[in-house]
């Protein structure tokens, strides 16, 4: 397949993007909940949730289309970014509200979500024409290897430059440019 590279480099974002963001809605319902255990496995538990709903709309995208095209998951990717910006408001505007962290979860779930569909699709056109188990792997590893990237990168490096917000925009601006890919 021609496009491998792109393929193993979108992964890569996938799983980073995924991950920075869950530090990120992870830092700002701790901030909300005023640092409670609870806030971690809360967060935590949406957002896998959210994943796992959106791989499974990703694997009925799969099988209900044979021709899933690159260009697909630059939407999706597209849709994050839009609806990322549209939730930090959202949560923005209930920050002083006192559901705020029903809200707030409500967001990580519909960002999770989104993010989730990406993966699946990914893997699919990833492997499409080489169904080898290196090549499955390759895909695999190129998005675990995103995952363990962005807690190093967001909590230890970024987090220390900016604060949470700008953190965030800077996600949703790498998912813009990724979409763009």
């Amino acid at each position: 397949m021609k496009n491998n590279h792109l393929v193993y480099i979108v992964s890569f974002f996938s799983g980073f993007l995924s991950l920075s963001l869950e530090i990120i809605w992870m830092r700002i319902i701790s901030f909300a909940g005023m640092s409670v255990p609870q806030a971690f496995s809360y967060t935590l538990v949406l957002f896998l949730i959210g994943i796992a709903i959106g791989a499974n709309v990703g694997k009925k995208l799969c099988k209900n289309s044979k021709t899933i095209k690159l260009e697909s998951i630059g939407y999706i990717f597209l849709t994050a970014s839009i609806i990322d910006i549209f939730l930090i408001t959202l949560s923005f505007f209930a920050a002083k509200n006192s559901v705020f962290i029903i809200i707030a979860g409500f967001c990580v779930f519909i960002c999770a979500a989104i993010r989730g569909i990406a993966f699946p699709l990914i893997h699919h056109i990833g492997t499409q024409q080489i169904k080898t188990g290196s090549q499955i792997s390759n895909v695999y590893f190129s998005n675990v290897f995103g995952s363990s990237i962005a807690p190093l990168l967001i909590s230890f490096v970024a987090l220390d430059y900016l604060n949470t917000q700008q953190v965030y925009i800077l996600v949703c601006i790498l998912t813009l440019i990724i979409s763009l890919l």
